[in-house]
């Protein structure tokens, strides 16, 4: 129990540390000029339940997030827009008459049916989002992408501008923040996630730059194709593409620098829809990250767990002592709720730590080589369409 204790306060120190790191990258400073050219790619997909029904409050954030990234754009000024939106996705006259008031700086393209054996949507409409913009991109403009649930707003576009006066920098990153959840089962993600950020702020600061898992990846256009674009992305690093592309552009000798916070709105889950989900981000990092998935309790739902343990220790050997890396960790948690307002989510984080963490063993030991998305079976290493 020492050891644990041990672990558990090493963990906590990192966390908290971690903490103001992040709140220091969040207030980064911003860029006074537009002079960047910017290509901004936005996926979209209506998101539906697992009856295949319209999720109501999760396609209003996401319109409503789509409304605020073309007013993002208009107010930086030198920025064009791009949205690819799933062939016959009901979305699609929605999205139109939002981007109609911005004429040519936003274009929504319906993309193509996916070819048989595709792995990955979004990486799919990441490709046909890049053939749009391609003919029109300088290697001196920059290309930005991000998912339909986050939040990119003006202030985060000028904090990744100014990033790119250095001209070491090839790739900027955000950091990802979940607003608070609706459902009780997104609550689970919410404060899996954030909590992380912090580490890798703390994993940033140490190194001096870092692989990207999260929902902003803003990179130069000279160096996105030095590293060969979207050509030859194996089935894995399709399902990883952030955190793949963000390997790939260190790989080029160019740096990856960190700034600001994007708000992430994934608020809406079933039990099921949530499990689904997890197992399938848990899966895609084990085969295309693995050391990133063996990592990933220590800072997250693992600190918790062993904190708990510990907790359930000091109540039954009646040494209070046990406790208080449970009662810090619960502060750390809150504090990073504090960030995103995601006070419930920080709350309940002693218990769904464990469901977190279930699903991380679940993966760990099923050695499963298929994953179901979307009503559709992928086998993930051989990257053909299973159903």
């Amino acid at each position: 129990m020492k050891g644990l204790a041990a672990l558990s306060w090493l963990l906590n120190l990192a966390g908290l540390l971690g903490y103001f790191l992040l709140r220091r990258r969040i207030a980064a400073p911003e860029s006074s000029s537009n002079r960047l050219r910017l290509h901004i790619l936005r996926p979209y997909l209506t998101e539906a339940d697992d009856a295949g029904q319209v999720v109501a409050g999760a396609e209003a954030d996401e319109l409503w997030l789509m409304e605020r990234l073309f007013a993002a754009a208009q107010e930086y000024g030198n920025a064009h827009v791009v949205v690819v939106i799933n062939q016959g996705d009901q979305g699609l006259a929605k999205i139109r008459l939002l981007a109609a008031p911005y004429g040519d700086q936003v274009q929504v393209v319906e993309a193509p049916p996916m070819p048989p054996g595709t792995v990955s949507g979004q990486f799919f409409n990441h490709q046909v989002g890049w053939a749009v913009i391609a003919p029109q991109a300088r290697d001196e403009d920059i290309f930005i992408t991000s998912d339909c649930d986050s939040d990119l707003d003006v202030k985060l576009l000028r904090q990744a501008a100014y990033a790119f006066s250095d001209e070491t920098v090839g790739g900027v990153g955000s950091y990802t923040l979940y607003q608070p959840a609706q459902d009780l089962p997104a609550t689970c993600a919410g404060m899996a996630f954030t909590p992380g950020m912090g580490v890798m702020a703390l994993d940033g600061a140490l190194r001096g730059h870092t692989v990207m898992p999260g929902n902003l990846i803003a990179m130069r256009v000279t160096a996105f194709h030095q590293m060969g674009g979207y050509e030859d992305f194996s089935a894995t690093e399709q399902l990883v593409d952030d955190v793949s592309t963000s390997a790939r552009l260190l790989r080029t000798g160019l740096k990856i620098t960190q700034v600001g916070g994007i708000k992430v709105y994934n608020r809406y889950a079933t039990w099921s829809g949530w499990w689904g989900r997890w197992n399938r981000q848990m899966l895609s990092a084990r085969l295309g990250t693995p050391p990133l998935y063996y990592a990933s309790p220590l800072p997250t739902y693992g600190a918790q767990a062993i904190a708990s343990v510990l907790a359930c220790y000091a109540i039954v050997s009646q040494r209070p002592r046990y406790a208080y890396p449970f009662v810090l960790n619960w502060g750390i948690n809150l504090l990073y709720g504090s960030l995103s307002g995601a006070w419930r989510d920080a709350l309940l984080s002693p218990i769904t730590c464990w469901l977190n963490l279930a699903g991380w063993g679940y993966v760990l030991v099923s050695r499963q080589r298929t994953v179901k998305w979307r009503g559709l079976e992928f086998s993930i290493e051989e990257g053909t369409n299973a159903s």
